[in-house]
């Protein structure tokens, strides 16, 4: 698998836009959901209220998981880069030690 550092970029920002696009989907349909507080009452309210907490504490959770996965490529994609320095280096100190024994 070849990857680079711009690559690794692009993915994190297409993750980012994806959740930006999801959570803008997500808060509408909230919206939309709880914008008839008249419907929901009594037994159906409580119903509706503890299924509104587990929306937010979900939705809170995949923030938190795209959040993270964004963060891991973009170390990944640092560490990928000093990793190819380093080893780009190392092979340079190499053939200078090289140069002109063989």
């Amino acid at each position: 698998m070849a990857t680079d550092v711009a690559t690794m970029e692009t993915a994190a920002r297409q993750i980012e836009d994806s959740h930006g696009e999801l959570e803008q989907l997500l808060g509408a349909l909230r919206t939309t959901v709880s914008s008839s507080p008249d419907v929901w009452q009594g037994r159906s309210g409580i119903a509706f209220t503890d299924v509104m907490s587990r929306w937010d504490r979900s939705a809170l959770q995949l923030n938190e998981a795209l959040a993270a996965i964004v963060a891991g490529i973009r170390i990944n994609g640092r560490a990928y880069e000093d990793t190819v320095q380093a080893q780009a280096q190392s092979l340079n100190v190499l053939g200078d030690s090289l140069h002109g024994t063989y």
